[in-house]
């Protein structure tokens, strides 16, 4: 039997010293000098950080969050990676083999690792250099989730029973966002910060919630200048645990209403901040994302081969034509979801909530079922469903048929549209990562994966076409 893979955690845990510009750095002590913490788990990407987060507070004693990963890389063939994470210390006590080190006395403080000490010269200049953007997340800096959490409790403060916030999980930390837990003797409330410079999802969630209040996560406060938002918790299991295919169906059914009822507010949904990619926009994106070999390649072992890379380009002028095809059906630009898999749906008994709205875009309403469909092949839920995604097709393309610009069409031209649309998500999705996250990485490599991984799914969909 194949072990599981693993990852190992070198950790530069922080705190203020003597003044807020000079940090200390937490050191186990050895015999030979003193050392990073080391925390050995099952593999996951360096993203997901509560369960780093625990592993730290239950061996080490400390309360602490994770400010970004500095470094993330393949160990061997086994499937077993390095990380290196700088964390900041909330509290706790680390007990007597460990020593807090200013950073000026790090050079000559004897290590155990010599090899760490190149690692946190890297760090320390990377600190000094830092500098808040609108660009970059606000969260990767000392003091963060203080001021975050001063500001949760503000706003729980205001509501009709003020809850108290007795607990503080940080869920996920990467380039693109930083979600927060806030547990509560109210109930669990939740906090997203994403970049200044991309706050749409901020000020388009608050907008969904009033007007899609049970299909939307209800909004506590908003931030639109520092892209905070504060919701409430949904009761709800994931849908992709979710083994009632009644809740794919209506999550299918959800996202097409909200899309129809918005048809006549696009205005509305630019100034919200929702940038418009059209099909023309889409098909001539064709060509620079067939000619990008850095973004194809990807991360082995996932990238593209020659082969691959030149079937592709074989079959740009295909896919330039099926664009124009899909523009003649006349559905117009609509709010497209952008990441909705399953994941990113609470299923409950009587409801769907859609939550992750951060890649939206004015773009074919049909892209965004693509990866509720994609999401059948990584969940066991509903093995015994085999019309799975013909329910779930159905549900979405229902409220389309008695209502907006597809009402009356004649058999089977709408199927005919969504089909071809799903085929062409593919190649938005690419498209996507290739323009807008691919660019914004600095160590999580998973990211890089996915422009080839939807270029792939292109190539199969139109095999034969």
């Amino acid at each position: 039997m194949t072990a599981a893979p693993r990852s190992v955690h070198d950790l530069v845990i922080t705190r203020s010293g003597s003044t807020p510009e000079v940090p200390e750095v937490l050191l186990i002590r050895e015999s030979t000098g003193g050392r990073l913490p080391r925390i050995e788990s099952e593999a996951r990407r360096s993203a997901d950080v509560a369960p780093l987060n625990r592993a730290v507070r239950e061996r080490l004693g400390l309360e602490v969050s994770i400010l970004r990963c500095l470094r993330d890389e393949p160990v061997d063939a086994t499937g077993l990676r390095w990380q290196v994470s700088e964390a900041e210390c909330h509290g706790g006590s680390a007990g007597p083999d460990t020593s807090w080190i200013e950073a000026p006395r790090l050079e000559a403080t004897p290590l155990a690792v010599p090899s760490q000490r190149e690692l946190l010269r890297a760090w320390l200049d990377a600190r000094r250099s830092r500098i808040p953007s609108r660009a970059r997340g606000d969260w990767a800096f000392p003091g963060w989730r203080d001021r975050v959490t001063a500001w949760a409790e503000a706003a729980l403060g205001r509501l009709r029973r003020a809850p108290r916030i007795t607990q503080i999980e940080q869920l996920r930390t990467w380039e693109f966002s930083c979600v927060m837990r806030f547990g509560t003797d109210g109930g669990d409330f939740f906090l997203k910060a994403v970049p200044r410079a991309a706050a749409t999802e901020t000020a388009l969630t608050l907008r969904l919630a009033e007007t899609h209040p049970h299909l939307t996560p209800p909004v506590v406060a908003a931030d639109l200048e520092r892209g905070w938002l504060l919701t409430r918790g949904v009761a709800g299991i994931s849908l992709m645990r979710a083994r009632d295919l009644t809740c794919w169906a209506r999550a299918a059914e959800a996202c097409a209403r909200i899309q129809i009822d918005w048809l006549e507010r696009a205005a509305e949904l630019e100034r919200l901040g929702c940038p418009t990619r059209s099909l023309d926009w889409l098909e001539a994106q064709i060509e620079p994302l067939v000619g990008d070999r850095a973004v194809l390649c990807g991360e082995p072992p996932d990238g593209f081969d020659e082969a691959e890379i030149e079937e592709l380009r074989r079959r740009a002028p295909r896919l330039s034509s099926a664009c124009r095809e899909l523009a003649g059906y006349g559905i117009p630009a609509a709010l497209e979801h952008g990441d909705l898999w399953a994941e990113n749906v609470i299923a409950s008994p009587d409801a769907s909530v859609l939550i992750d709205w951060e890649d939206a875009a004015l773009n074919h309403p049909f892209f965004s079922p693509s990866l509720l469909l994609l999401s059948l092949e990584y969940t066991d839920a509903l093995t015994d469903a085999p019309d799975a995604r013909t329910r779930i097709r159905e549900a979405y393309l229902a409220p389309w048929r008695s209502s907006g610009p597809a009402r009356g069409w004649p058999a089977g031209r709408l199927e005919a549209a969504f089909d071809l649309a799903q085929q062409l998500a593919m190649l938005y999705y690419s498209v996507q990562f290739r323009l807008f996250a691919f660019p914004r990485i600095e160590t999580s490599w998973e990211v890089r994966s996915f422009a080839p991984f939807f270029a792939r799914r292109l190539l199969a969909s139109t095999a034969g076409a």
